[in-house]
């Protein structure tokens, strides 16, 4: 407004100052101020008054319902079933697992309810308002987890020369190492180890309990024995918001 900056307009609600000072978005309030609750508003750009003044964006005047005249209720419920856009990571790891692709959904539920009248014949009124706002999202998340051969108890790590590891089939294993690496069976843990006792059966069941992996393509883990694992992850938001008002004539 007026080639101000968008933190630079004042909004007050009843004459209060309720400006956002931290985010600094244009037009947003500290105190949520729902549609039902206000009476009437006024923006004005220019020639300010001296209950206005202050910034040299716009005047943004909100004043909330009061001496309402008869008692009343509205009630109102608005359901927003909507699918977002793909999320390109959680879309390439299903396409790279075999699973379906599904948009993450987005549910929005906005209620609320607003009753007001005189108390005292023309002296004393009220005004409530409550509104409800629930959402529920899904956003592309991600996790470490084993990847498959570490999940069969092979260990791959890099050679320090790597030209002595030419890499191929990993035996007892459908997997391949890549070159430069080498991979260490069960058979060689097991050879390795003094009691010969190997690979442990509960810690191999409890790395068999993480999901599969679907994002083998990404930098997580070390790319061998801990890879990615992407996923739709919920996240719910639930506010309530009161606003009540006396007016004495």
């Amino acid at each position: 407004m007026n080639g101000s900056r968008s933190d630079q307009s004042n909004v007050t609600l009843d004459g209060v100052d309720v400006n956002d000072q931290v985010n600094g978005y244009a037009f947003t309030t500290v105190l949520p101020v729902s549609v039902d609750s206000v009476q009437e508003f006024r923006v004005t750009t220019s020639s300010y008054n001296a209950d206005q003044g202050r910034s040299s964006g716009a005047q943004v005047s909100l004043v909330t319902k009061a001496e309402l005249t008869a008692c009343t209720v509205r009630c109102t419920n608005i359901t927003e079933h909507a699918y977002q856009c793909q999320r390109l990571f959680v879309k390439n790891a299903e396409l790279a697992s075999g699973q379906p692709n599904v948009a993450p959904k987005l549910i929005r539920n906005i209620f609320g309810a607003s009753a007001g009248g005189p108390i005292k014949k023309d002296r004393l009124f009220f005004f409530a308002n409550y509104e409800g706002y629930r959402q529920a999202e899904e956003a592309s998340e991600q996790r470490i987890v084993p990847s498959d051969t570490f999940r069969q108890g092979i260990v791959i790590y890099q050679c320090g020369t790597p030209a002595q590891c030419p890499g191929g089939p990993i035996p007892g294993s459908t997997s391949q190492c890549p070159a430069g690496y080498y991979a260490l069976t069960p058979a060689n843990l097991t050879a390795m180890d003094p009691l010969g006792i190997g690979p442990n059966s509960v810690v191999l069941n409890y790395l068999k309990s993480f999901p599969e992996p679907n994002d083998l393509s990404s930098s997580s883990g070390d790319g061998f024995n801990y890879v990615g694992y992407r996923f739709r992850g919920p996240v719910p938001t639930k506010n309530n918001w009161y606003i009540a008002r006396w007016t004495t004539s």
